[in-house]
């Protein structure tokens, strides 16, 4: 008891923005404040997890990013799908295999075993699947760069055999060291990683039926009410911002990334070597949101750090 009053005062004095559901409770929050407001700390052991809708819209989502991906990262303003994006149409697609797809059991091996297409509702544990295994494959992979700059700059074409030999191996070696580090980098509770709490707010926002913040103690629930849900506020925002990435994308582009100080001499090659957008890029701004996070990831995921 004594120990549970330390760590409450602790988790009070760390958090104080944070209501302080320590006292008299076996479950503790995290001592950072933004890991536990967006991060849960109960979990129900009988949530569907791994079932034919996992599976499949993980490997659907799974191809889809690795290919887009890859596919432009040739552009001039890459299109990078993240993890986000698999979130977002896993989602629905999840609940829509829950509604149309048939119920039925199927018994495999003499009954010991239990199949269904439709096993129940759509958890929150499938939607973390399926975004985890298209994450898995989001990124582009380097040794594709290695391989296209030898064919073009070089005119030197490596065997199909040797090409994907390569880039299985450059894949595997990175995965090989995450491995190795996650002793140091992943199971220390200090290592935050704030990117990933973006992707777990959105679990939550999305699979959070009443769109409430419940906080749980020993004695009753407290329901904590909002004016504005998570998942209308990001609604809201994603119509915004399709509505005005048609202003830069397709209406005026010179807006994706625009340099007055290169327009008044575009004949200076030492001005546009520091002022375009091909070169340092002083002084040119952007109204594309897609051309800020194309290179240097989201400034509101990680503002000031």
């Amino acid at each position: 008891m004594e120990e549970d009053a330390e760590h409450s005062n602790e988790y009070t004095e760390v958090s104080p923005l944070l209501r302080n559901t320590q006292e008299n409770s076996t479950l503790h929050e995290s001592l950072y404040e933004e890991v536990a407001s967006n991060v849960s700390n109960r979990d129900d052991p009988t949530i569907l997890c791994f079932t034919f809708r996992s599976c499949f819209l993980g490997i659907l989502l799974t191809s889809l990013l690795a290919f887009t991906n890859q596919f432009f990262s040739f552009r001039t303003m890459p299109i990078f799908l993240n993890m986000l994006v698999a979130q977002v149409l896993s989602y629905p697609m999840g609940k829509s295999m829950a509604l149309i797809l048939p119920s039925r059991s199927f018994l495999l091996r003499g009954g010991r075993w239990r199949f269904s297409l439709n096993p129940g509702p759509f958890t929150i544990k499938e939607h973390c699947i399926i975004a985890v295994m298209a994450n898995t494959a989001s990124g582009i992979s380097l040794a594709i760069q290695v391989i296209t700059i030898q064919r073009v700059f070089y005119n030197h074409s490596l065997n199909y055999v040797l090409a994907l030999l390569f880039v299985l191996s450059s894949q595997t070696l990175g995965y090989g060291m995450a491995g190795v580090m996650r002793r140091y980098v992943v199971w220390p509770v200090a290592m935050i990683w704030p990117s990933n709490l973006i992707n777990c707010a959105m679990f939550r926002a999305f699979n959070n039926e009443d769109n409430d913040e419940v906080e749980m103690n020993s004695n009753e629930v407290i329901t904590v009410s909002r004016k504005m849900s998570r998942s209308r506020f990001f609604y809201l925002m994603l119509f915004f911002q399709i509505l005005w990435y048609w202003i830069p994308g397709y209406i005026c582009p010179i807006l994706s990334a625009f340099s007055l100080i290169c327009y008044i001499n575009s004949n200076n090659v030492v001005l546009s070597q520091l002022t375009s957008v091909n070169g340092l890029g002083l002084g040119s701004f952007q109204l594309d949101w897609n051309a800020w996070v194309s290179f240097l990831d989201s400034p509101i995921v990680v503002p000031f750090w």
